[in-house]
């Protein structure tokens, strides 16, 4: 969550200096093995970009070369902005709309994930409708390819591939054989939990300092 944070309260990225800025006024520097975290580079740059938490890239035509990290699909998939937002607010001691940019691009995230969820949901009623099967009878279609996924496409396309999956099954007399999907993200799930609780227990203190009408606001925690 602290690196979510700096992420989308300056912009929606971050480059690698400004993260590990921070990250060492939490104790926490590249290349010293850390008692909780281990390699603490490692777990960022490699850990959690292979977990979709977070995307890390080479700045174009940075000589020497610069790195910039992003939001991955899967924070976008198991958090919100404005989850961020009141965690960095909270760590601040200030209300969310004190950043007014960010507050208002986290509210329009929402109400996009709610017309989203929406349309989902109305694509699952239609589908049960036409192959007449109850609620929460369906199965969900095979595991998630957080490499192609797309939030709001992801979840029809995985609706529409359970429904096909069915109906094949039927045909052929073997409905019986079908496999549901497998979410489980706990193991990792908890590793960032325990990231977050990590973090936020050593933050000392509140502090941030605005850059215009960008909406970044140079955000850090010190």
């Amino acid at each position: 969550m602290v690196l979510l944070s700096i992420i989308f309260m300056n912009g929606n990225r971050s480059s690698e200096a400004v993260i590990w800025e921070v990250l060492r006024k939490l104790g926490l520097r590249p290349g010293i093995h850390h008692s909780l975290f281990g390699d603490v580079k490692k777990l960022i740059t490699d850990e959690f970009v292979k977990q979709k938490y977070l995307d890390y890239a080479r700045v174009p035509n940075s000589n020497p070369p610069e790195y910039e990290f992003f939001w991955g699909l899967r924070s976008y998939y198991e958090t919100s902005k404005m989850k961020v937002l009141k965690f960095a607010c909270k760590v601040q001691k200030k209300d969310p709309k004190e950043w007014a940019a960010q507050y208002r691009e986290a509210m329009e995230a929402d109400m996009k994930a709610a017309a989203e969820a929406a349309a989902e949901a109305k694509a699952r009623a239609e589908i049960r409708a036409q192959m007449g099967i109850g609620l929460g009878s369906e199965n969900a279609a095979g595991p998630c390819n957080w490499d192609e996924a797309d939030i709001g496409p992801w979840a029809k396309a995985r609706i529409q591939a359970g429904a096909e999956a069915k109906a094949k099954a039927q045909e052929s007399g073997s409905a019986s054989s079908g496999a549901s999907a497998s979410g489980g993200f706990s193991a990792s799930a908890s590793l960032t939990a325990t990231l977050t609780f990590g973090l936020f227990a050593g933050l000392g203190g509140a502090g941030a300092s605005t850059s215009g009408s960008s909406g970044a606001c140079g955000f850090s925690y010190k």
